[in-house]
């Protein structure tokens, strides 16, 4: 079982090759260099397709509530661009900040309630014996 701290370190990690990605694809793109950028394009389109599998298969997604939405938007602002739809696009966060956001605050809660936990645990006082009370003991 994997744990919540690798999976959120993974996602960062992805995202951040991503969007390394994204530049080497632009720099490409301007200097007419359209083969090196289709290689990039399509390791980019691994990195987010691993992303998007992670975040299907998240521990953090008990509802199918938590991470579809935020595959919604990747998905959304990832190839819209490509299929160049005339609709309105509304202004809303880069979704690969709400994903880290998503992780961290996840993090976050999972971090409080351990600590929590950990303070509800009480050690009773340890009772400290003299010499004098442990050789009377020995001696009877």
């Amino acid at each position: 079982m994997k744990s919540a701290k690798s999976e959120q370190v993974q996602v960062e990690w992805l995202i951040g090759e991503i969007r390394d990605l994204d530049r080497m694809i632009a720099m490409h793109r301007a200097a007419e260099g359209g083969f090196m950028a289709d290689q990039y394009e399509a390791r980019r389109l691994n990195y987010l397709k691993e992303l998007i599998s992670l975040l299907a298969t998240s521990k953090y997604n008990s509802t199918k509530l938590e991470t579809f939405p935020l595959i919604n938007a990747l998905t959304r602002n990832n190839f819209a661009r490509r299929l160049k739809t005339t609709s309105v696009v509304r202004r809303e966060v880069d979704p690969f900040e709400r994903t880290i956001n998503f992780y961290r605050r996840k993090a976050g809660v999972a971090y409080k309630q351990t600590v929590t936990a950990a303070k509800s645990v009480r050690e009773e006082s340890p009772v400290y014996r003299t010499k004098a009370v442990v050789q009377k003991k020995v001696k009877k």
